[in-house]
């Protein structure tokens, strides 16, 4: 909101550029620049980076649906804006490791990993180029684009001459706010460039004073907050990062402010031992640095932040990379980190700054590692390891190393003879007579069956309606998220039994994990409930695993529990494990790789099947998926998923359409349609 209001207060002034400025902003926080001096329109050339663009204050009405995320793409679809850089190195398809390899090898050699497509650069035919000497590795240099124009079919002694190379160079806050006059000077537009750097000033002193007054009002003590520009291996924040910390109400353990970003090492870390660590990798979305937070596991999981859940992450491209107008939201996110343990702290925060503060789940969010395998002797406050202990001394209660409670062992459980219906932690009865089984379950338990008789099952089967079976012996378990893929999934067995020859013996069984404080399923932002719902509605049997972080347990081991409680249930042998994965290789390949190691059959019923046959299978259901969570600005919680939609983010934004990478979850209302619908068997 703050740039848009910024951006009508400089579309007001009576100064305008040039009529034939053309620009090419050869760095994404020019590009950003460009945008909130209202400029976006002189914009003939960018680089394949830029994605944030503020339009110009006035549009034609064919144009009013584009916003700071969908203008830029639209104008390069159009024709109107070339892209003038490129890449041998896909930083989104390479580890951390290679990309700094390749960025060491990079710096021995003299080559940036980023060209000037020469020609592309001379189409755009610019009267100003916007370029940067701050990194000679990540961006073109003024030397680069010099040549690059001569290169490009530009004589040195002709108009090349005439095109004015502007270099942006900043280290700290106040030099960054400096750039907007420099820019804006540079297009003569001197004044909307002292609006723009007022404004970006003012919005961080607003947000600093905010956290500050909230923090001593609430006692918070002031936390120690290390950000990691790079994580394999560990590089600080630098430059203006430091002192964007400060401003926040935290302080920086390593780094200055002013000075570069260096790399440190993991004993760095360890010494450091800071309260809250934010990984804010250079390049990175906030879904590639959700996932190489968990990566790295083993090297996290050693710091106290890890074993309090105080490790996020952030789109560390956007708010701390880029030296330009967003940094304000990186103050906003790193004050908001700050106070998260005070809720009523962070109500009044967000009050205050309104939408200077990142949205959760948008611009940054908590790490979840409650899916991650650790070892027995790395858990420092390991309740099963205390547990086994107590039952190999035949104890009947341990001291549960976290909270200091007396706690049950199995054993003690087991010499009650059956379930007290409390849900305890070490049930070995599967939970059989907890009431209200998704709010209190410890341990794998059904937490919904199938309305029928496991010896009159109505099932799927050849015909095409559900119809009796007379025989349960195996079971296909899928693995439930409550989302549109594992819906789909589930609709693609059906098909799958009424059109082949699958015995009639065979039930379907969802398994869903889900946070067992919380009760929320990770990544889907779902609680638990849900599910429940979904498999109620569908008559589908549902097996619960909470996950505990406070154990070394293994997920496997977890999923293994699960499975046998189901098999259990139903009286049936296991046939198949069921994933509704679509098209990432990684994932299939973990799973292969450790749920084989289970001794099942492994089935992906809707593996490479394309977009287009998927949504028109969705559309068959007529089950509406909302988005339930996002790790993207531009998609809001709330959006109904369709084909229109899922099509206009891919072009766009040029994200997943189905958010295949984690830009968002969804959660499919089964209970919208019928039983019958839902399945696809009428």
């Amino acid at each position: 909101r703050t740039f848009h209001e910024q951006n009508d207060k400089i579309s007001d002034l009576s100064l305008q550029p040039p009529e034939d400025l053309r620009i090419a902003a050869l760095l994404p926080c020019a590009t950003e620049i460009v945008g909130i001096l209202g400029l976006a329109a002189h914009l003939t050339g960018v680089t394949h980076e830029c994605d944030v663009c503020l339009p110009p204050p006035s549009l034609p009405p064919s144009e009013k649906q584009y916003d700071e995320f969908s203008y830029l793409p639209s104008r390069i679809q159009s024709g109107h804006v070339r892209v003038a850089t490129l890449s041998h190195l896909d930083i989104h398809a390479t580890s951390q490791s290679e990309i700094d390899a390749a960025v060491s090898s990079s710096v021995t050699s003299g080559d940036g990993l980023y060209k000037i497509d020469n020609s592309a650069l001379v189409a755009c035919r610019p009267s100003l180029v916007l370029s940067q000497n701050l990194c000679a590795v990540c961006c073109p240099t003024p030397e680069d684009v010099r040549n690059a124009l001569v290169r490009g079919g530009h004589a040195a002694n002709s108009t090349t001459s005439t095109i004015a190379v502007v270099s942006l160079n900043p280290h700290t806050l106040e030099e960054v706010s400096e750039t907007f006059v420099t820019v804006a000077e540079a297009c003569g537009v001197r004044d909307r460039g002292k609006t723009a750097a007022a404004s970006f000033i003012k919005n961080i002193e607003r947000v600093s004073v905010t956290t500050q007054n909230l923090l001593e009002e609430y006692v918070i003590d002031v936390p120690k907050m290390l950000l990691l520009e790079w994580i394999d291996p560990p590089f600080d924040g630098g430059h203006w990062i430091p002192r964007m910390i400060s401003l926040a109400g935290c302080v920086s353990p390593v780094t200055s402010a002013g000075t570069k970003s260096h790399r440190i090492t993991w004993e760095d870390v360890y010494k450091a031992d800071p309260d809250v660590v934010l990984v804010a990798c250079c390049g990175f979305d906030l879904a590639r640095n959700l996932e190489d937070a968990r990566r790295c596991v083993p090297k996290l999981k050693l710091l106290r932040a890890y074993r309090q859940n105080k490790i996020y992450a952030t789109d560390g491209n956007r708010y701390f990379a880029r030296p330009g107008p967003s940094l304000v939201g990186g103050v906003g996110i790193i004050a908001r980190i700050a106070l998260d343990d005070q809720s009523e702290a962070v109500t009044r925060l967000e009050e205050i700054c309104g939408d200077l503060i990142p949205k959760q789940k948008k611009g940054w969010d908590r790490v979840d590692f409650s899916e991650e395998v650790v070892d027995v002797e790395d858990c420092v406050k390991d309740f099963t390891a205390a547990h086994n202990a107590a039952c190999k001394d035949e104890n009947m209660t341990y001291v549960d190393p976290q909270t200091g409670y007396q706690v049950f062992t199995e054993i003690a459980h087991k010499k009650r003879g059956k379930c007290c219906g409390s849900g305890c932690r070490h049930c070995p009865y599967n939970h059989e007579n907890v009431k209200n089984k998704a709010s209190r379950i410890q341990q794998p338990a059904i937490l919904y069956t199938t309305s029928q008789n496991i010896s009159n099952e109505t099932l799927f089967s050849s015909s095409p309606v559900l119809s009796p079976l007379t025989k349960k012996k195996k079971i296909k378990i899928l693995f439930f998220s409550t989302g549109k893929d594992s819906f789909m999934a589930i609709r693609a067995l059906c098909s799958n039994f009424s059109s082949s020859n699958t015995p009639e013996n065979l039930e379907l069984v969802l398994l869903t994990t889900f946070d067992a404080t919380s009760r929320v399923i990770a990544h889907q932002d779902n609680h638990i409930d849900v599910a429940v719902r979904q498999a109620s509605h569908l008559d589908l049997t549902l097996v619960g695993v909470p996950m505990h972080r406070g154990t070394s347990e293994s997920y496997i081991s977890r999923i293994s529990r699960g499975i046998e409680v189901a098999a259990a249930a139903r009286h049936a042998e296991v046939d198949a494990l069921v994933f509704g994965d679509l098209h990432l290789e990684h994932i299939r390949e973990w799973r292969e790789m450790e749920l084989s190691k289970l001794g099942y059959v492994l089935e992906y019923p809707l593996w490479k099947i394309p977009y287009n046959v998927l949504l028109s299978d969705l559309e068959q259901s007529g089950v509406p998926c909302v988005v339930s969570a996002s790790t993207v600005e531009v998609v809001d919680v709330g959006t109904l998923f369709s084909r229109e939609w899922s099509e206009k983010i891919a072009i766009n934004a040029g994200i997943d359409g189905f958010g295949e990478k984690g830009e968002f979850h969804t959660v499919a209302k089964v209970w919208k349609v019928s039983k019958e619908r839902a399945l696809g068997l009428i």
